[in-house]
């Protein structure tokens, strides 16, 4: 985790379960449809506290692979698209 600019040395499973429970543990809360900035070191972006979760996932470089044509995306509910 590279939050806040510091690694922060935990290990984050690639889940958007896992990811959401890390950032609550560094203070990230409050409604999804609130705006905030991206903690990750490096990284500008403005968006909706409710997309922060998997926002993070693509920093960590989680890729799902479709069972069906084998074609990689960066997010599941891009691959559930495809």
């Amino acid at each position: 985790c590279r939050i806040e600019g510091v690694p922060c040395g935990m290990f984050v499973e690639g889940t958007t379960s896992a990811v959401s429970a890390h950032l609550r543990g560094h203070g990230i809360t409050g409604p999804d449809s609130a705006s905030t900035n991206c903690p990750w070191a490096g990284c500008s972006k403005t968006l909706k506290r409710g997309g922060m979760t998997r926002h993070i996932l693509t920093h960590l470089g989680v890729k799902v692979r479709c069972s069906v044509c084998g074609v990689v995306k960066c997010r599941l509910d891009l691959l559930r698209a495809h």
